[in-house]
C-alpha cells in the first residue's frame, strides 16, 4: 500500500462502513468459539494500522505483525496495552512452532504474491488445535482499479481458500461469503469500472469518506450480515471468510 493509504486507514477505519462491519462480522465469528477473557495468546497477521487489536485484547494477549513500518508507525500511536508489534514479513513469521492460541488475517494474504507460503507459516505458529480466521477479498472477475491502487495480488472463490488452508495444515470448520447484500450493486459497479490502462500511480483507491447517513445505513447492513452468519454460510459475497483449524 502507499504511504498515504496508511494515513486514510489510520483516520477511518474507527468509523468508515466497511472496516466496522466487517470487523463486527469477524468478532461474532471469533465469538462463536472463544469469549472475553479467555486467556488467548494470538497473533494478529498483517495488523494494519491496529484498528483489530484493540477488539482482539477481549480474548487474550495480542501480538500485531506487519511487513510496512509505516503501519506499525500507525499502531503504535493507538492505545498499545496488551499488544505487542513486530515488524515483519507473513513469509516468515519470526516465532517458534506451536505458539498461539489464535491467529486472524483480515484481508492481508491477498497481497502476498507466496500466499500457500504465507498461510503455512501462519498454520505453524498454531497449537494443536489452535484456529486461523481469515478474510480475503473474493472472486477474480472483480478485481478493479481498488485493487491496484491498494497492491492487492489477488481474489478468491471459496473453493481456492479451502483448498490453500488444507495444503497449509488446516482442517477446515468453515467457508462462507459475506457482504452478500450488497453484492450485486458492488459487483455492478467494479465491472463497469474496470481499471483503465494507465500509470499504477494513478490508480485511486475506494476508501473515500461518506456522508454519515449512508456510513451509517451501509454498516447495518454489514451488521445484519452479522446476525445471519450465526445461523447459515452465506453463498456469495465481496468477501470470503475461512476458519480453519490445527
Amino acid at each position: 500500500m502507499k504511504t498515504e493509504d496508511f494515513q486514510v486507514m489510520y483516520e477511518i477505519e474507527d468509523t468508515y462502513w466497511w472496516y466496522v462491519g466487517m470487523r463486527h462480522i469477524f468478532l461474532s465469528l471469533i465469538d462463536n468459539h472463544y469469549h472475553a477473557n479467555s486467556k488467548l495468546r494470538i497473533l494478529d497477521a498483517g495488523c494494519g494500522t491496529g484498528g483489530n487489536l484493540g477488539h482482539l485484547r477481549r480474548y487474550g494477549r495480542v501480538t500485531g505483525i506487519d511487513l510496512s513500518s509505516e503501519a506499525i508507525r500507525f499502531c503504535s500511536l493507538r492505545d498499545r496495552q496488551g499488544c505487542d508489534l513486530i515488524q515483519s514479513s507473513l513469509k516468515g513469521v519470526p516465532f517458534h512452532d506451536a505458539v498461539f492460541d489464535l491467529v486472524t488475517s483480515f484481508d492481508v494474504i491477498c497481497y502476498i504474491d507466496e500466499d500457500l507460503l504465507a498461510l503455512q507459516e501462519l498454520s505453524r505458529v498454531l497449537k494443536p488445535g489452535g484456529r486461523l480466521i481469515v478474510n480475503l477479498p473474493s472472486y477474480g472477475l472483480l478485481r478493479s482499479e481498488h485493487d491496484v491502487a491498494v497492491c492487492i495480488e489477488k481474489r478468491y472463490t471459496s473453493s481456492q481458500l479451502a483448498g490453500m488452508m488444507e495444503r497449509a495444515g488446516l482442517t477446515i470448520e468453515r467457508i462462507t461469503y459475506a457482504n452478500t447484500l450488497l453484492f450485486p450493486i458492488e459487483a455492478v459497479v467494479r465491472i463497469a469500472r474496470k481499471w483503465p490502462a494507465r500509470s499504477i500511480s494513478e490508480a485511486k483507491s475506494d476508501l473515500i469518506v461518506l456522508p454519515p447517513i449512508i456510513n451509517r445505513w451501509l454498516t447495518k447492513v454489514l451488521y445484519l450480515e452479522a446476525r445471519l452468519l450465526q445461523r447459515v454460510n452465506l453463498p456469495f459475497g465481496l468477501s470470503v471468510i475461512g476458519v480453519g483449524r490445527k
